[in-house]
């Protein structure tokens, strides 16, 4: 589940859409726009019962609910690199994912 109409927001929409049709195509059942209000173990002790925000309902062997992400770019040494550093511990990028120093790109979780 994922309270937004896409998932990893920020990141092309063509891979954002590749990625949801891959994982669909696997057998996920991808659910966007939705949050869960509540999860229940089951009487058999592995599935559990999803009831969403809007009031559905759906049993799961096993659930993933995508929260959000921040930058935690201090773990990976970049200000002894000289990298600039956004106030909210980001690596700061330009368009193409390169930072200040020349021949250092950043991207995913710590940008």
């Amino acid at each position: 589940a994922y309270r937004r109409p896409m998932f990893l927001r920020g990141f092309d929409m063509d891979l954002r859409q590749q990625l949801a049709t891959a994982m669909t195509a696997r057998g996920i059942d991808l659910r966007f726009n939705e949050n869960p209000a509540k999860i229940v173990l089951n009487d058999d002790g592995k599935s559990k019962t999803v009831t969403f925000e809007s009031g559905k309902s759906e049993v799961y062997d096993v659930i993933m609910y995508a929260t959000g992400r921040e930058a935690n770019g201090s773990v990976v040494g970049a200000e002894k690199a000289n990298v600039q550093m956004a106030k909210n511990n980001a690596i700061q990028v330009d368009k193409y994912s390169k930072t200040n120093v020349d021949h250092i790109y950043a991207i995913g979780d710590v940008t």
